[in-house]
């Protein structure tokens, strides 16, 4: 499967199908009426469909407004020039995390 940006995605139809199927006959006659029968069943969620289920949540918050594209477009232009990794920043994010392990 192929995710070229938000909402266009390729070969969604390529699934693996149903695997794993398991019967059990539980009468021990033919005229043996069927009690209380259990059937038990078990989804396994692909790698992929978490991906397309974050990507989904990005977006939806990108929709909604709550990413400031200001401050992203910001701070990947220092990343880029080499600008944000600063002494600063990393003492200040160093004295956040030992504060939150105790």
């Amino acid at each position: 499967m192929n995710v070229n940006g938000i909402n266009n995605i390729n070969n969604i139809n390529n699934t693996r199908g149903i695997q794993n199927v398991k019967f059990e006959n539980t009468a021990n006659t033919a005229s043996a009426q069927p009690e209380n029968i259990q059937i038990e069943d078990e989804v396994e969620i692909s790698t992929t469909a978490r991906r397309l289920s974050a990507t989904s949540e990005t977006s939806r918050a990108a929709e909604s407004g709550e990413v400031r594209y200001d401050l992203v477009n910001r701070l990947r232009e220092e990343i880029a020039n080499g600008t944000y990794d600063t002494p600063q920043r990393f003492d200040a994010a160093m004295e956040r995390l030992l504060s939150r392990l105790g």
